[in-house]
């Protein structure tokens, strides 16, 4: 006992060695380094409420061997305690007690390779589609940079996740009303609204292609004319969240209504991406009806390229309802409960999502064959492109 008195007196407090009792509330205090509580190895009882305490170092409380009773108003604080100590919080219960971040720490470990795989994809396919200078591109080159966006928002969770560890608990509060989490909300819903307008402008000229295949040039020509314009869409339901809806999520998702929101307004803007994947889809089905069809009354088989196209068709008719089912989710969970479902949220944004963002740009550009046999048709308008693989 001598020798670790003596060892104590380095520390802060000491010469209390044998205290039993600590009250240190109301003391402004911010900061809980390792060693602090290394000079009272006896103490059994603490009081450390009414302290506006941002960080916490992990162990912190391990050199109090024999602590039994702590009280405090931070209720993250009783994440650091071992499972023999009682600790007090007179803070209201939180449903995400003692969770990072990202709760599962094999999500937040593993979440830089699906960002990886998302942002090399897509940079891959935008430089592919940069080398067309044409205006018609321009979707193809939009389509990358929404779906890169997603990647830029899980690396910067994994990365803020990494910074705080057990210690999100203690700046929860402060994280959903900063800077960062409105940034990444923006971000998302950028991503997600951006990407989604993008496809449905190609399936627009794809299926012009196919019903209006004497028209289609000036179709195109008039879609692509308003190429910029379309973007108005994203950026505007983006301002919209960022300006008037509430953050429900840690995640700082977009598609997780909160109590505190415009539910009228929520509603209406989820409503109106509903339409772009519902548009979307239904006119992929139209054009496979409107190919069949053809092919049935010339009665010819359906060849090659057909099957290529019913696959591609598939594939992206598949991709919009599974992002489509996923906001739908979010959106259920986050009505029937104002904590939402956390861990549908983390699956969603981990693997769901980057999912659809890796087979976006294998869909519309790596899988082509204007990047598979490097033609020069790489600068023709894609609606060219497309009715050669339909014939």
């Amino acid at each position: 006992m001598e020798q670790i008195c003596k060892r104590s007196n380095l520390f802060a407090f000491a010469g209390m060695c044998a205290a039993e009792t600590l009250n240190i509330s109301s003391n402004a205090i911010s900061y809980l380094p390792k060693f602090v509580f290394a000079a009272l190895p006896m103490l059994a009882v603490m009081d450390i409420s009414d302290n506006p305490i941002l960080y916490v170092t992990p162990g912190v409380f391990n050199h109090i061997e024999h602590l039994l009773n702590i009280s405090t108003t931070n209720q993250g604080l009783c994440c650091f305690m071992q499972h023999t100590v009682r600790c007090k919080s007179s803070a209201p219960q939180k449903r995400r007690l003692c969770k990072r971040l990202v709760s599962r720490k094999l999500i937040g470990t593993f979440a830089t390779f699906p960002a990886a795989v998302v942002l090399i994809f897509n940079i891959l396919a935008f430089f592919i589609t940069a080398r067309s200078s044409k205006r018609a591109n321009r979707i193809f080159l939009y389509l990358p940079i929404m779906d890169a966006a997603l990647a830029i928002y899980l690396l910067i969770l994994v990365g803020y996740d990494y910074t705080f560890g057990k210690s999100f608990i203690l700046v929860n509060r402060v994280w959903l009303q900063g800077v960062e989490c409105h940034v990444l909300q923006a971000i998302s819903s950028l991503s997600i609204s951006g990407s989604s307008m993008s496809i449905l402008m190609i399936v627009i000229e794809w299926f012009s292609a196919i019903y209006f295949p004497f028209k289609v040039e000036s179709i195109a020509e008039s879609l692509y004319r308003f190429s910029d314009i379309y973007l108005f869409w994203p950026i505007s339901f983006t301002f919209l969240r960022s300006r008037f809806l509430a953050i429900a999520d840690d995640l700082c998702f977009p598609y997780h209504p909160s109590g505190n929101n415009n539910l009228l307004l929520y509603m209406t803007l989820f409503t109106a991406e509903s339409c772009v994947f519902v548009l979307t889809v239904t006119q992929t089905v139209l054009i496979v009806h409107r190919v069949g069809q053809s092919r049935r009354d010339a009665n010819r088989k359906w060849s090659t390229n057909d099957r290529r196209l019913l696959h591609r068709l598939a594939v992206i008719s598949i991709n919009s309802l599974m992002r489509w089912a996923c906001l739908m989710i979010e959106t259920y969970f986050g009505l029937i409960s104002s904590n939402g479902n956390t861990s549908a949220t983390e699956y969603i944004v981990f693997f769901i999502l980057p999912i659809n963002s890796v087979v976006t740009p294998v869909v519309f550009t790596l899988s082509t064959s204007k990047f598979r046999h490097r033609k020069s048709s790489i600068d023709k308008p894609s609606s060219r492109f497309f009715s050669k693989e339909t014939q």
